[in-house]
């Protein structure tokens, strides 16, 4: 049996480097030991996650409501009246906070403070409350997308992203006064995962690696994350420090996945061929050697368990076939055994388009897929 290992191959995987992903508190200490900052989180851009409701309030288009105990605060409250000024009269127009709108880096002062102007990137999550579920498009992930743009529109190359007043904005966080319990300590880790999701995975630029002129790249080298105070003390009003730090490595982690599939789904035949599908399965069993086990059967083994179909199919092409069997090791008892199987096919095989739209015509319904 041929066992494959991870070695260097021209191709790559996945991007060579991502930013850096950083959960520091908002006191200033390092909870995540593994990723440190690039540059100073004093230096870096300031990126504000905003809802349309805070930010028609601060542009003056709707009553801001009076300060009481149940009101969330705006990230927009601690700007000084010059900056304030100029970013309504520059960007109310056009920035309402919308779902994954973002609105240009301008330069802010804080209030009070005599530190020098710094850049702060607005970006839009919508209407409250905002769903923290796994899939589909979230207000959270949405920001992680415009934030990547962004971040390659105007060259970012660190930002920080204070995290104070999210949580009793998502759906999780229950009627006013709650906001302590497991649920809305887990709907703010769910809400930094998809968040960190989008902005990795945002940063991908297409199928520009095999041009002539490949895009530029983005410059974006890191990602702090600051958690209110009390999430360091899993008090009241936030998720636990620790929470927050392995959400935000799980969204990394589905970020590192999700390019994983985009750069084998637009490597060419003549470069995804079995054996580089091989070694995109050693590939990944190296990041976790010991949750994945994998298996690389050639043809003459897969002739010793009968398998001539197979073969005989494999025989029809110049490269030499490979059987894959990666298992997954998961921690703990195991209740349940799924298997996926894939046909593994890496030429155009044609087929039919199965669209309800493109059964209107009768050749219409005739494409080729991959």
């Amino acid at each position: 049996m041929q066992q494959l290992q991870a070695t260097p191959h021209e191709v790559l995987f996945e991007p060579p480097a991502l930013p850096a992903v950083t959960v520091i508190t908002a006191s200033g200490d390092d909870v995540d030991a593994t990723a440190a900052p690039t540059g100073a989180v004093g230096s870096a851009t300031l990126v504000l996650l905003v809802t349309e409701a805070q930010v028609a309030g601060f542009a003056g288009r709707e009553e801001a409501p009076n300060p009481q105990p149940g009101r969330v605060a705006s990230p927009l409250d601690s700007w000084d009246e010059s900056s304030k000024a100029a970013l309504f009269a520059i960007h109310s127009h056009s920035f309402e906070g919308k779902q994954g709108q973002a609105m240009p880096p301008l330069l802010l002062r804080a209030d009070g403070g005599d530190a020098p102007p710094r850049p702060a990137l607005l970006l839009g999550l919508g209407k409250p409350p905002l769903a923290t579920r796994s899939w589909g498009d979230t207000p959270l992930h949405s920001a992680g997308l415009a934030l990547a743009a962004a971040a390659k529109s105007h060259g970012l190359q660190s930002v920080t992203v204070p995290l104070r007043g999210l949580t009793p904005l998502l759906a999780t966080a229950g009627p006013a006064g709650a906001g302590a319990g497991e649920d809305a300590a887990s709907g703010a880790a769910a809400a930094v995962a998809a968040f960190v999701d989008g902005a990795i995975t945002g940063l991908y630029e297409g199928n520009v690696r095999y041009k002539s002129k490949p895009a530029p790249k983005a410059k974006l080298k890191s990602i702090t994350l600051v958690a209110p105070a009390e999430a360091a003390a899993a008090t009241r009003g936030g998720a636990p420090a620790a929470a927050l730090v392995a959400a935000a490595a799980k969204g990394l982690a589905l970020a590192r996945a999700r390019l994983l599939a985009r750069f084998l789904v637009e490597a060419p035949p003549n470069v995804c061929t079995p054996s580089h599908l091989a070694r995109a399965a050693a590939h990944i069993a190296a990041a976790a050697p010991d949750r994945f086990d994998l298996k690389v059967l050639d043809e003459a083994e897969c002739l010793a368990l009968g398998m001539r179909l197979f073969v005989g199919v494999g025989r029809g092409s110049d490269e030499p076939l490979k059987l894959v069997h990666l298992t997954y090791n998961p921690p703990g008892e195991v209740t349940q055994k799924i298997a996926l199987v894939g046909k593994g096919l890496t030429f155009d095989s044609g087929g039919y388009n199965i669209k309800v739209w493109a059964r209107q015509g009768c050749f219409e319904g005739l494409r080729f897929r991959v």
